[in-house]
């Protein structure tokens, strides 16, 4: 059912010409605050699946709790080229 679903979701993007697209665990139950390595493993499978259907559309990864490190390391290992990093704060 994952594998028909970015079927149809990437085959859209590249019809309607998009810039990009970003995968998002949204609605990943239940919401914590620390990401445990069953969300980054499962978000590298869907971008490395995803990436396999779109070799040439711009994919991105964001991971809900301000996961960017993990987030990241998703990029990094299925080949996206962005991030959309939450709460990014330096400290002065």
């Amino acid at each position: 059912m994952i594998l028909i679903l970015i079927l149809n979701v990437t085959s859209a993007c590249e019809l309607l010409l998009q810039d990009g697209v970003i995968i998002e665990n949204m609605h990943d139950i239940p919401y914590t605050f620390s990401v445990g390595p069953e969300v980054c493993s499962c978000m590298t499978a869907v971008c490395t699946a995803v990436r396999g259907v779109c070799p040439s559309l711009p994919l991105g990864v964001q991971i809900l709790s301000s996961a960017n490190q993990q987030a990241l390391a998703v990029a990094l290992a299925s080949g996206s080229v962005f991030t959309s990093v939450q709460l990014l704060l330096s400290c002065i």
